[in-house]
C-alpha cells in the first residue's frame, strides 16, 4: 500500500482531466493503491462557474443527479486508461460524493478480488460485520459475504456481496436502476452514518461516508473515513 504523491502519473492523469473538465486550478487528489483496490479522494476539484451551477439547484434530487453526472463523464475512460496507461486492472468502479461540500470517493476493486482472497483482521473486525449485516438486514437482507480493510489510518472499506431481494431485482429487470440507487442511498446512507454504531465500536471519530453499488455484480462498496 503507498500514498503517491501529486506528481505520481496516477495523480498527474486525473488532474489532468479535472482541470478540462471542471476549470478547477487547484484539485487536491490523494491517491491510495495496494493489490486489492485503487482509492481516488478528489477535493476542490469543481471551478467556480461549476460550483455555481450546482448551487443553484435547491432540490437535493437535481442536486445528487447532476453530480452524478459529472462523475460519471468525469471516469468515463477511467478504467480503460488505468490499464492502458498504468497498468492497473479494474473490476468495478464504485463513487460518491460527500453532501457537505464538493469532494467525492472513487473506489476502484481491481481485477481478480484480492480482496477476498487477502485475509486480514483488525480489532473489533468482528462487530464491524455484525453491525453491517445488522444495518444491511434493517433496510434489506442480511448479505451472502462481508469484507472489511483499512487502506490507510483513515480509510475503512466494507465490501458487500449478495445484497438484492426479489423485488430489488424486478426494479433492475425493469430499468429503474437510477430509481433504486437513490432510495438504497438515502435509506443506507442514513442508517450507517447515524445507527451503525461503528465508529463507536472502533473508537474513531466519522468524517464522513461513501456508498455505491454494482448491481450487475450485486455488489456494495462503504467507505469509512474517519478524522
Amino acid at each position: 500500500m503507498k500514498r503517491m504523491s501529486v506528481d505520481h502519473p496516477v495523480a498527474l492523469y486525473m488532474q489532468q482531466r479535472i482541470n478540462e473538465y471542471y476549470e478547477s486550478s487547484h484539485p487536491e487528489i490523494s491517491v491510495l493503491l495496494d493489490e486489492r483496490c485503487i482509492v481516488l479522494h478528489l477535493k476542490n476539484f469543481i471551478g467556480p462557474r461549476m460550483e455555481s451551477i450546482v448551487e443553484q439547484q435547491d432540490d437535493p434530487d437535481v442536486f445528487r443527479t447532476l453530480r452524478e453526472l459529472m462523475m460519471e463523464y468525469t471516469l468515463q475512460n477511467f478504467t480503460r486508461d488505468m490499464k492502458e496507461q498504468f497498468g492497473i486492472q479494474i473490476k468495478d468502479i464504485y463513487y460518491d460524493w460527500e453532501e457537505r461540500d464538493f469532494s467525492g470517493m472513487v473506489v476502484g476493486l481491481l481485477e481478480g478480488d484480492a480482496f477476498a482472497e487477502t485475509v486480514e483482521t483488525f480489532p473489533h473486525q468482528y462487530e464491524v460485520h455484525e453491525r453491517t449485516n445488522e444495518i444491511t438486514y434493517s433496510v434489506q437482507r442480511v448479505p451472502d459475504r462481508v469484507y472489511s480493510f483499512w487502506m490507510d489510518d483513515h480509510l475503512l472499506i466494507v465490501v458487500r456481496d449478495g445484497l438484492l431481494i426479489k423485488l430489488e431485482k424486478e426494479l433492475l429487470r425493469q430499468g429503474e436502476q437510477e430509481l433504486l440507487r437513490k432510495a438504497k442511498r438515502v435509506l443506507e446512507r442514513k442508517e450507517f452514518l447515524y445507527h451503525s454504531q461503528i465508529p463507536e465500536i472502533l473508537g474513531r471519530e466519522i468524517e464522513a461516508i461513501y456508498l455505491d453499488w454494482q448491481f450487475d455484480h450485486d455488489r456494495s462498496v462503504l467507505v469509512y473515513q474517519f478524522k
